[in-house]
């Protein structure tokens, strides 16, 4: 006889990348999710960088927060705290506050998905970040590169507004630093971020000397090593050693690093610009709200877990899963994004908000001439002629029924073009169009055609 579960819904807390994903995970297996977000918008740190090794974020994250608005069983609270959390696996009680007013919402279980902040370097006096316009954090940097940014991704330094000629990255800056910031461990993500930043200063400015200095260069990822070799084809440079200070040298706003060989010769060098590769930690409201539920921290502040068990916590019916349970990076996020949803499967049985959404039936392909619609999505800071390449492409092609450009709200897009068009076939262009692929998906079933069909 089988084991009787419980029965509930889910919150989920964080409306980042890993909180976005353990909610469409939920959703789709059938629980009516919370997804608690304390800004004004989902979408986590994402939106702050300029590229992911090196696909652009939009891609990673918009068409998720789509499907996230569209999904009946999903209710977003922005602009929402969770004050207090009780009770035990299938029933659980949260204090949500919302615009200043306080509401209960009962649970069968929560997951903690709230993220990370970076370091800050200010308290770092040999680093002269605060002091010195010129030396700035790896977040700074990004928004720097951005093409949507105030400078269209043209990077040029705070003090004069000049292109720098020669920018330097200083690697565990907050991190595998005990003496200066208590933080023994490595954040992960920083050495790959670096080289996407140095990488990609070498594709748009060529002239530009780039320099990398670093302790150990961590590419453990797949194919995060070609990426090493690839940014170093590029004339990236790398410097083996943890610059000793950074000074302004007078009148110029240029910066002076002191660093050593690995055999202890001293030297010193002059760039126009720095960079500071800072590391991550959990954030202060994090550790409260650890602290209010009493979860198990580990030595390093991050939620402790059974290795056998990493999405568990010492609360039954409170799970974890991305930065909360460690440095982790995007793919490791989501990852244990959808291990929590399983895991609450398991344990819970799901409580939705709304009834199974009633598809239509598919249509039979055997009976129906091709109609080929062809849909594209450029991401923000695209070529706006890679549009008009692709519609001149889709002239050449047979029975096509019409060509789309896709917009933000992706999957009623594609629907409503499907309708217009009748079109019983789709191809489908984006710069990544793998990450594209649920949207794809559920628009098909909205529209009668088999989801199962469509492959990247």
């Amino acid at each position: 006889m089988a084991k009787k579960i419980p029965k509930g819904s889910v919150m989920v807390l964080g409306g980042g990348i890993a909180g976005i994903q353990a909610s469409l995970s939920l959703a789709g297996a059938g629980y009516g999710v919370y997804l608690v977000e304390r800004s004004h918008s989902l979408g986590g740190m994402i939106p702050n960088l300029h590229r992911i090794y090196p696909l652009c974020a939009c891609c990673k994250l918009d068409s998720r927060i789509d499907a996230c608005n569209q999904h009946p069983n999903i209710r977003i609270l922005l602009d929402s705290t969770v004050d207090e959390i009780s009770g035990t696996l299938g029933d659980m009680k949260a204090s949500v506050t919302t615009d200043g007013r306080t509401s209960e919402i009962k649970a069968g279980a929560i997951v903690l998905a709230t993220g990370i902040e970076t370091f800050d370097p200010s308290g770092l006096e040999p680093y002269s970040y605060g002091r010195h316009p010129n030396v700035v954090t790896s977040v700074e940097y990004e928004q720097m590169q951005r093409p949507l940014g105030p400078e269209k991704g043209v990077v040029k330094r705070p003090s004069d507004g000049k292109e720098p000629r020669r920018i330097a990255w200083l690697q565990c800056v907050g991190s595998r630093d005990v003496n200066r910031c208590k933080v023994p461990y490595c954040s992960s993500v920083c050495c790959m971020y670096a080289l996407k930043e140095a990488a990609n200063t070498r594709d748009t400015s060529p002239e530009t000397e780039t320099t990398v200095f670093y302790m150990d260069m961590r590419t453990h990822g797949k194919g995060y090593e070609n990426y090493l070799n690839n940014a170093v084809s590029k004339g990236v440079r790398l410097i083996r050693s943890r610059v000793h200070s950074v000074n302004q040298t007078a009148d110029t706003g240029d910066v002076a690093l002191s660093w050593a060989e690995e055999n202890g010769t001293l030297n010193e060098e002059i760039f126009d610009m720095v960079v500071l590769s800072v590391g991550l930690k959990p954030s202060a409201q994090t550790l409260a709200l650890a602290e209010k539920i009493g979860i198990e921290l580990n030595p390093d502040h991050y939620v402790s877990s059974d290795p056998f068990n990493p999405v568990s916590t010492s609360v039954p019916g409170v799970f974890v899963c991305g930065g909360m349970a460690g440095p982790n990076d995007i793919g490791q996020s989501m990852g244990q994004a959808s291990a929590a949803a399983a895991e609450i499967q398991r344990v819970l049985a799901p409580a939705p908000f709304a009834k199974p959404a009633d598809y239509p039936q598919n249509n039979d392909l055997k009976l129906s001439p091709p109609k080929i619609l062809v849909a594209y999505h450029l991401c923000g800071g695209m070529d706006e002629e890679l549009g008009a390449e692709i519609e001149k492409i889709a002239e050449g092609f047979q029975n096509v029924a019409g060509v789309r450009r896709i917009d933000e709200a992706a999957v009623s897009s594609l629907v409503e073009a499907f309708k217009k068009t009748k079109a019983n076939r789709i191809l489908f262009a984006s710069c990544t169009p793998s990450s594209h692929k649920p949207v794809v998906e559920e628009a098909l079933k909205r529209s009668g055609a088999n989801p199962y069909l469509y492959d990247t």
